[in-house]
């Protein structure tokens, strides 16, 4: 089999499926999604921003009026003896895989003037999602690289749980991050 066909036989099972939610969500509120399901950490994980930005950069490119971009991962945590960690809440009697929003600055030194707009648009979900949802949300993280985040003025990582989490667990939690995403659209708050 080609690396193609092994990825497209899992996109049920990975961080598609985890985008597939949120790109259903934001399309059931009314907003146009372009979900891009390339495979950027293949053959290797170093290198994978520089491929996401030739995609993003096409994107754009294709598409006039973008000013969303949303970059979609999992955590990998572990304890010092090597166990995998979790984040996972209880919301509605469900169990929901915690979301972190990350945010890029120009701490390492790219140009990202922008940085600002995008932790603006950060904290809005982050205080809709805690007011919809307590317990949904790590604490966002500010980071001292851009991640590609100079492409938008309103460009984030979304960590959905971690690699221990259940995928029920990162659909769930997709789920009700894309509606506070939804709503903040929506409420013209970007």
């Amino acid at each position: 089999k080609s690396m193609d066909n092994v990825q497209n036989e899992f996109n049920d099972k990975n961080m598609i499926a985890v985008g597939d939610v949120i790109e259903n969500k934001l399309r059931e509120s009314g907003i146009e999604v372009i979900h891009n399901t390339t495979f950027h950490d293949y053959p290797v994980y170093n290198g994978a921003y520089g491929r996401s930005l030739s995609t993003i950069n096409n994107e754009m490119a294709n598409n006039s009026g973008i000013n969303v971009v949303l970059d979609i991962h999992r955590d990998a945590i572990a304890s010092e003896s090597g166990t995998q960690l979790k984040f996972v809440t209880e919301i509605n009697g469900k169990k929901a895989a915690q979301v972190m929003l990350v945010i890029g600055t120009d701490g390492g030194g790219l140009k990202h003037p922008g940085w600002r707009d995008n932790l603006t648009f950060a904290a809005k979900i982050q205080k809709k999602a805690e007011e919809t949802y307590p317990g949904l949300m790590r604490p966002l993280n500010l980071r001292e690289e851009r991640f590609n985040q100079h492409t938008t003025p309103c460009s984030i990582i979304i960590e959905v749980g971690t690699n221990a989490n259940k995928l029920s667990e990162a659909k769930y939690g997709a789920e009700l991050i894309a509606e506070c995403i939804a709503n903040i659209l929506n409420e013209g708050a970007v």
